[in-house]
């Protein structure tokens, strides 16, 4: 049984495409509930790539706005970008997308300059912080389950409103510091941990400027 990633997912190009596309999700999501990536090219009556046909992705939710359209999906284990770079391809648009699985502390994201998904850092604080006797400051930082920073200047920032003076190199110098301090409340070390986000180089394919002049699939 894999983890399942939550990988968020922004589609940019023509206005036309998007809402192509647009229209394939929520016809498909709205059509059948709980589906399989494939299921958007069922639902239009156009042939699979053979790229996404082998994606583990089950998309959930979609949302069109004025310049792009987002969708979210749970991915075993992580996100397939050749699947997703198949699918953007076959309805002419680009994509960029972040995912997270804090089983496996997996942070990726392809979002290179930061536009749609500036998160450079991810912090994961599994269940059983929340379910401890921990009391420390750094408890109302890290109280969801994953905490995003743009940053490491803006983790140290965050981190000295409740530490005043606190000071590391590097994430792992971060990572030692807490989990030594959570031994001294109490806490086993693991409880919270800071994964810096993967970069995903994207297929050549998709890197191309999209042309306006190709449409994508029409719907039935």
């Amino acid at each position: 049984m894999p983890n399942w990633a939550d990988t968020r997912v922004v589609y940019y190009g023509d206005r036309s495409n998007l809402e192509r596309l647009y229209h394939a999700y929520n016809k498909a999501i709205h059509k059948r509930g709980e589906i399989w990536v494939d299921e958007l090219f069922d639902v239009i009556g156009f042939p699979v790539p053979d790229a996404v046909v082998n994606m583990r992705s089950s998309p959930y939710d979609c949302y069109l706005s004025k310049d792009v359209l987002y969708a979210c999906h749970n991915d075993a284990w992580e996100p397939d970008v050749e699947g997703y770079a198949a699918l953007a391809d076959a309805f002419n648009v680009d994509f960029d997308l972040f995912s997270t699985e804090p089983g496996c502390c997996v942070a990726v994201k392809t979002d290179a300059q930061g536009n749609y998904f500036p998160e450079q850092i991810v912090v994961f604080s599994h269940s059983e912080l929340g379910n401890s006797d921990f009391d420390h400051p750094l408890l109302t930082l890290f109280d969801s389950s994953e905490t995003y920073f743009s940053s490491f200047d803006e983790l140290l920032s965050s981190i000295r409103v409740f530490l005043p003076g606190f000071d590391a190199k590097d994430i792992e110098d971060v990572q030692f510091q807490l989990d030594a301090i959570l031994q001294l409340c109490g806490v086993e070390p693991g409880i919270i941990t800071i994964c810096k986000v993967e970069l995903l180089e994207k297929p050549i394919k998709v890197q191309r400027q999209v042309s306006p002049n190709v449409k994508a699939p029409v719907l039935c």
